[in-house]
Parts: C-alpha cells; structure tokens; sequence
C-alpha cells in the first residue's frame, strides 16, 4: 500500500490527473411528454397584441433598435414561430413554447449540436468542457435548474446523480458565477441586474436564486423575449413575481417597481430607461457579437448612470455574421461610457461551446 501511495504521488507531481468521473456520457432524448401552460400562452398572446414581432407597429423607433436586416433572417429561422403567434390561439402558443427544445425556439441556440443534428464530435466536446468546468468548480455551483420543460440533454451515472445536463447549462452556470461575483463587488446590499440579451432565460433563472440580487431586467427583441418569459414562467411559477410588458406605461411601471422580481421588456422600450432609475450591473453573453456596431454602441451609451459594473463575454475575433456581409465587431473595440476601465478580461469558458473565440470582459466604473 505504501508503495501504492509513493508511485500515486509521483504521477501527481508529474502532472497526471485523476479523474472525478467516468467518461460515460450518454444522450437522453426526453420523454417528449408535454404540459403546455394555456395561461402563459395567453400571456403571449396578450403581448404580441401590442407588440409586432418585429416592431413594424412602433413609431419613431431609433435606427439601431430597428430589426432591419435581421427580418428576413428571422423570419426564415422562426416561420413556425411567426405563424403560431398570427393564428392567436393561446393553446397553440403556449404547446409551442412548452416544446420550445424541440423545435426552432431554442435550437438557434444551442451550443455543440441542434437536437436534429447531434454529431459524436459536439457530444466530445461537451464532455471536454464539463471536464473543465469541474476541475475549476468541483461543486458544480449553478448548474442545474428544476424548470419542469421536458428538456434532452446528457446524463452521467457519475455526475450529479444521473440527473440530465443541458448543453446550454455549463455556459449559463459559468455566466452566473461572474455575474454573482460582480454583485460582490458592489455592496452588502442586494443589486439591481440589467441583462441586454435574454436569451431563453437559463442565466436569469440562475441569478434570481441568488441573495445577493434582488431585481433582474431583461432586455430582448420579441421573439427571443416570449422564449424566456414562458420558460422563467413555467420554471419559477407562482412563488415569483414576473413582468413581462407590451406597452410604454407596464414598461416603465415594471422598471420601477420594488415588488416586480423580474421585468421582460421589448428592445424598442429601452429608451424608457433613465438616470434615476438604480441599476448596479449590466450583462451581456453573446449577444453584442451578432449586433452590429452601432446597435452595440446605442446599448452601452445609453445606460443609466446608476450603472458601476458592465459584465460580458462576446467575440474578439472578426468574423462573418451569418448574413455574410459584415463582420463582428471585436469586444476590445466596443465604445464603452466614459469612466469604465477594464479590470479583469480572459478567454472565455466553456472553450469548445464557444469555439474559443469569445472573451470575458468586466469593466468598473471609477
């Protein structure tokens, strides 16, 4: 046993590493057994009364909040979408959203592989990722959710009991303890969290668990904002109090409201953001890197003043968009408000997720 030891030891100081678990992932489809939320998707149905999809029914829309160019892209990717919302059936909105990690809702944003194109590449690389992620946070905080959307993922007889793993759950794990560190930062006070990006809501489901936050604002466009909404609905229920507004009025009411948890606004309602309202902390993850530039720059320059922390991760690498005309903007050279200094940046991780190219920045206000 003690020669066991001396030679375990050895391996150690050469550099060997001993794994935690068993490289044995396996992909679970689901059970594809749905309970859609009729009342949600009346909610829906509700908001896009007042809301065109893409902002064809609001005037006097800054240029750079336009969806201009994006339409045709979006209309392509979301045409399911798109038609389900026209037919205003709420029962059909709300099985569509309920099924939202099977169809074009969530899809668009996976990372490693779509649902209908898994490749043994993509689940190679997630197991490589989660191989990191838990070498550098052994307890796994923040990276499973009890959102009761029937889901597909990867599961691991090793890993957290079994439990299923999305692809997108190492990312939004990661993106929470960053934001929640910078909440340290702040105060002993809970903090005021702005999120430009909604995403499907897997960051902010996260940091409403977290003490030291008490309000998150998400901003999004529409068909990206529905997505979360419904999920963050269905994954905290009741026992949260959730905005989700289609109107100037409900915006600026749930801006400043102090019983409203979380507050869903449209992109074009951004302007009603102003200097006397307290936000601690801007996030983005992604999202800047498929803007183009000036939208990126109307975002960052027009924040509340309140505002003393801006935390990211997006491309520092110039390469195509998808409308393969334009180049994304490198994150390095995103114009940021006068006073901010950068304080921490580093490659951003899950590294294969994001195809090493996306670097995390945090700038503090002086």
């Amino acid at each position: 046993m003690k020669l066991k030891s001396l030679a375990f030891n050895a391996m150690l100081s050469m550099g060997f590493r001993i794994e935690r678990f068993k490289n044995n992932w396996q992909l679970d489809t689901g059970s594809h057994s749905f309970e859609p939320d009729p009342n949600i998707g009346m909610d829906i149905k509700n908001f896009f009364s007042n809301i065109d999809p893409f902002y064809e029914n609001i005037k006097d829309l800054p240029k750079e909040l336009q969806i201009g160019a994006w339409k045709i892209q979006l209309e392509n990717r979301r045409k399911n979408q798109v038609t389900v919302y026209k037919r205003g059936n709420s029962a059909d909105i709300a099985e569509l959203h309920e099924n939202m990690f099977y169809n074009e809702l969530i899809t668009g944003l996976w990372a490693y592989f779509y649902f209908d194109k898994i490749t043994k590449s993509g689940i190679a690389d997630f197991s490589d990722d989660f191989k990191d992620y838990d070498r550098i946070y052994p307890d796994h905080p923040y990276l499973l959710t009890d959102n009761p959307i029937k889901c597909w993922g990867h599961r691991n007889s090793s890993v957290e009991n079994n439990k299923l793993i999305k692809n997108s759950d190492i990312a939004h794990a990661i993106e929470a303890l960053m934001v929640t560190n910078c909440a340290n930062l702040i105060s002993n006070d809970s903090c005021t969290v702005l999120e430009i990006g909604s995403g499907m809501g897997g960051l902010a489901e996260r940091l409403y668990h977290s003490k030291k936050i008490s309000k998150l604002i998400l901003f999004d466009i529409p068909l990206n904002l529905v997505t979360a909404y419904y999920y963050l609905k269905r994954g905290l229920g009741e026992k949260s109090n959730i905005l989700m507004a289609s109107t100037r009025e409900e915006a600026i009411k749930g801006l400043i409201s102090n019983e409203v948890e979380i507050c869903l606004l449209p992109t074009c309602f951004f302007p009603c953001l102003s200097n006397e309202m307290e936000i601690d902390i801007v996030s983005n993850f992604y999202s800047f890197s498929e803007m183009y530039e000036d939208t990126v720059n109307y975002y960052l320059n027009n924040l509340p003043e309140s505002v003393r922390i801006i935390c990211q991760a997006n491309s520092n690498t110039a390469v195509l968009k998808n409308d393969n005309h334009t180049t994304e903007v490198s994150c390095d050279k995103f114009d940021y408000p006068k006073g901010f200094v950068e304080v921490f940046s580093s490659i951003q991780m899950p590294l294969k997720s994001c195809k090493s190219r996306y670097k995390s920045k945090i700038l503090y206000k002086n």
